[in-house]
């Protein structure tokens, strides 16, 4: 059973493994992994939050106390091994990353930075630990994208997973449903490691530029310069895409810019979008989209399952002693 997210206050206990303790400290080793621990303290700290989240729960959907301890072990022996790997591949995240990340995370509980980092303090956690946790599931995502890339779905595992049980029941919800559906497109310059914040956004102002003086139409130049390389085969189209899907700043303009016109450029944790929607409508009303629809949860879950099998053979090779929890056999 895996513990679930309740509220911002949950969002704030749900934590990976941060500030680990280096070799050397005279605190208590709870876990070596390879050439790596995880402390006593560190242990402590993260099954203190995982109770306190655990308290949220129903009570039959509570782990017991060993349940929880090994639960908890799982998820640092899972996230130091991450970090070990995606530093090896050469992976990172850098601060504004870090910053944009925590902006949508207050955009989506309808709040601000200031408030969220008052929150925080009053749940007597640090605001750089918080940080660093977020780095570290960002740079775990990362490694995740690594991995599952070459995930594909064939249109004869599409037709399967339709007649399932499990997708029935979404189509049927589906079908019920009265929420807005935007047909939209986008261009995406990101902001990284070989593209700073104002270069990114100064090359979104000339793209936007470009469009808007007949130089190029946007699915051209969508085509050529967007850095979302799965939309930018699609000349930009992202879809029929609802509220929940995309990040609240992106969505936010989405729902309010006129149909046909080009939005000035859009900040979200992956840089600086164009955005422009084509067509609006409410509900799911053809087959094609509730097919697509089909096909992104089955890449999800397709992914989902290969990452975890990929893991589980990685883990099975390293070297783990855990003294927590059900601790590993010597």
């Amino acid at each position: 059973m895996k513990l679930r997210i309740l509220s911002l206050i949950a969002l704030l206990f749900i934590s990976l493994p941060s500030a680990m303790a280096r070799l050397g400290t005279v605190d208590g080793i709870a876990i070596v992994i390879n050439n790596d621990i995880i402390t006593l303290s560190d242990w402590q700290r993260e099954l203190d939050l995982a109770k306190q989240e655990m308290a949220y729960l129903p009570p039959n959907q509570r782990m017991s106390g060993t349940e929880l301890e090994d639960h908890v072990a799982r998820v640092l022996i899972t996230s130091k091994f991450q970090d070990q790997f995606a530093k090896q591949l050469g992976l990172y995240v850098q601060n504004n990353e870090v910053d944009a990340a925590i902006m949508d995370i207050a955009a989506r509980n309808g709040t601000d930075v200031a408030t969220l980092k008052e929150y925080i303090a009053y749940q007597g956690m640090d605001f750089n630990q918080y940080r660093e946790n977020i780095r570290g599931q960002m740079l775990a995502s990362r490694l995740q994208n690594q991995v599952i890339q070459g995930v594909n779905i064939t249109e004869k595992e599409l037709d399967l997973y339709m007649k399932t049980a499990e997708f029935k029941r979404l189509k049927e919800e589906m079908m019920r449903a009265d929420v807005p559906q935007h047909k939209v497109s986008h261009i995406l310059v990101a902001v990284n490691k070989d593209k700073s914040e104002e270069k990114a956004l100064q090359e979104a102002n000339r793209l936007r530029d470009r469009i808007i003086s007949g130089d190029g139409t946007f699915e051209d130049i969508a085509r050529a310069n967007s850095q979302d390389p799965f939309s930018a085969a699609q000349d930009g189209d992202l879809g029929w895409v609802g509220v929940g899907q995309l990040a609240p700043t992106f969505e936010k303009t989405m729902m309010t810019l006129p149909i046909g016109e080009i939005s000035q450029p859009v900040r979200t944790p992956y840089g600086y979008h164009l955005i422009k929607v084509e067509e609006r409508r409410k509900g799911f009303q053809d087959d094609e989209t509730i097919r697509n629809v089909a096909r992104e949860f089955y890449f999800r879950k397709k992914a989902g399952d290969t990452f975890d099998e990929w893991l589980n053979r990685m883990l099975s090779d390293v070297h783990i002693e855990k003294h927590v929890g059900t601790p590993t056999k010597q």
